[in-house]
């Protein structure tokens, strides 16, 4: 059967371009098409090509100069990295949130609407390299901040320091960190 259909097939193409009237403008008209479809192809491959070299040496450019693109940011400048991280979602309400940077601690404070809001702008904040630590103090509507118990007691959580220890902080045999002065120890 299938010999048939293939039979049938290449002599409907035969009668087809070798027409004694219209053949040879179908059989033009068939190679024009063809040559168009290549150049197409040939075009595509070659932008695939392309873009394809053009990512690698991007890449290869990123990794040659990582030194000079990661430097420790300002605070000022993380807070505004750090607003338009969580700004981009639409649903995040833009003027109720506050944002501070202090040593690399990202202070964020506001109402949100939605209780897992709180928690994603929190996990986006952390996601951002040069963020050292989150103070997330963000409630919802009618709820007391987390904050206010904590500001009556003037405690705070400890933050990592983003500064190398100074010789005033790095502990001595004389002193060292845990035990304290010697006069201490002996009491």
């Amino acid at each position: 059967m299938f010999k048939f259909f293939l039979a049938f097939g290449s002599g409907a193409a035969l009668a087809y371009f070798l027409d004694p009237d219209r053949g040879r403008r179908r059989r033009h008209i068939a190679r024009d098409r063809f040559a168009a479809a290549l150049r197409r192809f040939g075009w595509n491959a070659s932008k695939v090509g392309r873009h394809a070299a053009d990512a690698a040496y991007g890449m290869g450019q990123e990794a040659v100069h990582a030194v000079d693109i990661r430097e420790a940011l300002d605070d000022a400048t993380l807070a505004r990295k750090v607003e338009s991280e969580i700004f981009r979602d639409l649903l995040i309400p833009k003027g109720s949130i506050n944002v501070n940077a202090e040593e690399g601690v990202v202070v964020l404070r506001g109402q949100v609407e939605r209780p897992e809001q709180i928690k994603s702008i929190e996990d986006s904040v952390r996601r951002i390299p040069d963020v050292l630590d989150v103070q997330n103090f963000l409630h919802m509507p009618g709820e007391a901040a987390p904050n206010k118990a904590e500001s009556m007691t003037a405690e705070r959580p400890p933050t990592r320091s983003r500064r190398a220890p100074t010789e005033a902080q790095t502990p001595t045999e004389e002193y060292p960190a845990a035990g304290g002065t010697p006069e201490h120890r002996a009491a």
